[in-house]
């Protein structure tokens, strides 16, 4: 056997099947172990850009209200009557026992108070402020 006969055939060799197995190990341990976090992440800038939708809807309804003008109770939400005024975004609710009864006149003007949304477990609890009802986040 030649040298250059021994040089081919050792460059034609590829990669073994447990190389290949512990690649795939390693590639699976690293998607285990990054997955998780990944999904934890994503639902956090999910409920981070509906909280701002929601804080951004209740900035600009004393203004809806007035358009409309009619007086609106806040927590009125879930009627039907009510969503051209507000629509929360899927799987969020007004908690209405821990909500106080806010209620806007027909110029707008609101007489304040405190509000919970919900959505799975984590809260958003919101002050109004008024006479324009701007909302202030509270923090548990």
């Amino acid at each position: 056997m030649t040298a250059q006969t021994l040089t081919k055939s050792v460059a034609n060799r590829g990669y073994t099947l447990l190389e290949l197995l512990i690649v795939l190990l390693l590639m699976g341990l690293l998607m285990g172990l990054t997955t998780p976090r990944l999904i934890q992440m994503y639902e956090s800038v999910s409920f981070s850009i509906e909280r701002d939708d929601v804080l951004y809807q209740l900035g600009s309804l004393p203004f809806m209200v007035y358009q409309r003008g009619q007086a609106f109770k806040l927590l009125d939400i879930e009627k039907a009557d009510s969503t051209d005024v507000i629509t929360l975004p899927d799987g969020w609710r007004l908690e209405s026992d821990e909500t106080s009864n806010i209620i806007y006149n027909a110029f707008g003007y609101c007489s304040g108070g405190g509000a919970l949304f919900v959505k799975n477990e984590r809260q958003l609890r919101v002050q109004l402020e008024p006479p324009m009802c701007r909302p202030r986040i509270l923090y548990d």
